[in-house]
């Protein structure tokens, strides 16, 4: 449910400090994918 794809999210970002870096961009679009799938919607 949510409140799984929340936790996998805040887990997820948090491994990955550097957000800026390129590395960063492709955790937030997997971590995006996540959510979308999770929700069945679109995330921005």
């Amino acid at each position: 449910g949510f409140h799984n794809a929340t936790t996998v999210f805040i887990g997820e970002k948090s491994a990955f400090p550097n957000a800026n870096s390129l590395r960063g961009f492709d955790a937030i679009d997997s971590i995006k994918a996540k959510l979308e799938k999770a929700c069945s919607r679109k995330v921005l």
